[in-house]
């Protein structure tokens, strides 16, 4: 076990040295309606911008505006967050994978897959909500596969609250679950 944990965390050593070598410091369009909405100085006035200018679900854009409190104003600490998603995926990865095959060579596999990932990667520098939705879909899934097999009420709470957020981040999410819930109905029917 001790191995397996060693080499996920050169995988995630790789992912992290891959996705730093793209991080320039500069921001396109869609990053600087980021900044300018993550730079409300209220709740109020970051749904307004996000009304306005974003059009999506708020999660990101909160938890953005948290961000740029505490770090300098500088375009290359707006990508820190989804660097830092990125490589969370990496472990989730990882993670999803083991619950689903109980296989740890399966696991490690999946892993190496997330963390070369061309879009993984390209996204991982971007002040986008990409990677967040990512991780939240991953443990949404994680959850799913858990409540399926264990049927216990801590794995549904787990996929409540993480259905809740990935709804919050992305209207992606909508499709996401909704594959979920079909996918739900479908077992059900070929059972009976």
């Amino acid at each position: 076990m001790r191995s397996h944990f060693l080499i996920l965390m050169a995988i995630m050593a790789l992912g992290l040295c891959l996705r730093l070598f793209l991080i320039n410091g500069g921001i396109d369009l869609d990053e600087s309606v980021t900044e300018y909405v993550s730079s409300s100085q209220s709740i109020h006035d970051l749904v307004y911008r996000i009304e306005h200018y974003e059009f999506g679900p708020p999660l990101y854009f909160y938890l953005m505006m948290l961000w740029r409190k505490v770090t300098p104003d500088q375009p290359i600490y707006l990508a820190l967050p989804s660097l830092f998603f990125s490589i969370v995926l990496i472990s989730l990865t990882y993670l999803l994978a083991k619950k689903l095959t109980d296989s740890n060579k399966i696991a490690i596999v999946s892993a190496l897959f997330c963390a070369l990932s061309p879009l993984a990667m390209f996204y991982s520098r971007e002040a986008r909500v990409y990677s967040l939705s990512s991780c939240l879909n991953v443990i949404t899934a994680y959850f799913y596969i858990k409540w399926l097999k264990d049927k216990n009420k801590s794995s549904l709470v787990g996929l409540a609250i993480s259905a809740s957020l990935v709804a919050y981040t992305h209207y992606l999410g909508f499709f996401f679950l909704g594959l979920l819930v079909s996918g739900r109905l479908r077992l059900l029917c070929t059972t009976k």
